[in-house]
């Protein structure tokens, strides 16, 4: 393989992912808090693969360097449902999985049979007391104040926990809207969160720009291949003529 093919295959490779990023981002346009991602993408010089020593022609690569997270808030829609819950600004609420506790903005919550409020999945939403926060079964009333103090008709339940950390992007998105962050990395406590009652964050994608992205990374990824059939033409007629004079 040619240096020039090296050079289209890792452009192309790059693309191929980003392509990959978009569609997960049209994907979850409809997904409660989900935050939108973008490719990252970095160069970097190697030498020419080939078997001479004394070459020190270097070749540029594109090299897929990771995932960024767009932290931006999405917008809060109301829904009516006394359970559901979003978070104004900064934060995460936090939920015990068997694996640990894990972070979340989407706060679609519901009751389970032990009246402890929950995720969709089961897993129990947090206190400031990192204790479950449970309402009991006579209890018809549930609010839920500016600043995340939970309440019936007969008293204060507690607060549900708000978290934030220093840097979001070290963060490893997990199933069901989960987030987890690095073990260098401590959750920190929101001492006045700014939580709303009745609604739901929605997801920052923007469907129109997503849509735009996809034509332009399929146009690039359809250019690259053209590039690539073209230079396998030519080493075909080389070596059909080399083929000739031998």
């Amino acid at each position: 393989m040619n240096n020039t093919s090296y050079v289209a295959l890792s452009g192309q490779t790059s693309v191929w992912r980003q392509l990959d990023v978009v569609a997960n981002n049209i994907a979850n346009m409809n997904t409660p808090a989900y935050r939108r991602q973008s490719a990252v993408f970095t160069s970097y010089l190697a030498s020419t693969p080939n078997n001479d020593p004394m070459s020190t022609q270097q070749l540029a690569y594109a090299q897929d360097y990771g995932i960024a997270t767009d932290t931006d808030q999405g917008p809060i829609s109301a829904t009516d449902n006394q359970f559901d819950l979003a978070i104004d600004k900064k934060g995460f609420f936090v939920v015990r999985t068997p694996d640990g506790d894990r972070y979340t903005r989407a706060g679609r919550f519901t009751l389970d049979g032990r009246g402890q409020l929950s995720t969709p999945e089961g897993y129990l939403v947090l206190s400031t007391s990192n204790a479950p926060i449970v309402i009991a079964p006579n209890e018809l009333q549930f609010h839920v104040g500016d600043d995340g103090t939970i309440s019936t008709e007969n008293a204060k339940v507690g607060r549900i926990k708000v978290v934030t950390f220093d840097n979001e992007q070290t963060m490893r998105r997990s199933s069901g809207g989960l987030w987890e962050p690095p073990v260098d990395q401590q959750p920190k406590t929101v001492a006045a969160p700014r939580s709303v009652q009745g609604a739901l964050e929605g997801s920052n994608v923007n469907p129109v720009v997503e849509m735009t992205r996809m034509i332009e990374v399929q146009r690039s990824y359809t250019n690259t291949q053209g590039l690539l059939d073209a230079e396998n033409d030519r080493v075909k007629q080389v070596i059909d003529v080399l083929s000739r004079l031998s």
